[in-house]
């Protein structure tokens, strides 16, 4: 996870810092910012994009929970299948593992 927990840490970052936290490129921090899934704003003469920690971090966090919830919509509906087939054959429904 990424925190600004150093008072001599920045506040903001560039798109090309970005990419190097994330490892991904460059454009791919651009198609998130357009798309407004990483929130930024631009600064200076020639309006250079900057990145603000904290929203990197609430956007690496919203695509952990992302992840977690299609990971269990996948279990559920595994669960689902194997329960029908079950039911199907006359065996006792199974309990699915919570997460």
């Amino acid at each position: 996870m990424i925190r600004n927990s150093s008072p001599a840490a920045p506040r903001f970052l560039t798109v090309v810092d970005v990419a190097e936290l994330l490892k991904v490129a460059r454009e791919d921090v651009m198609d998130l910012l357009g798309r407004g899934e990483l929130r930024a704003i631009r600064v200076g003469t020639s309006g250079q994009w900057r990145i603000e920690i904290d929203e990197l971090t609430a956007y690496v966090d919203a695509q952990y929970e992302e992840a977690r919830r299609a990971l269990l919509w996948r279990e559920a509906n595994l669960a689902s299948i194997g329960d029908l087939d079950d039911a199907r054959r006359g065996r006792a429904t199974r309990i699915a593992p919570r997460l």
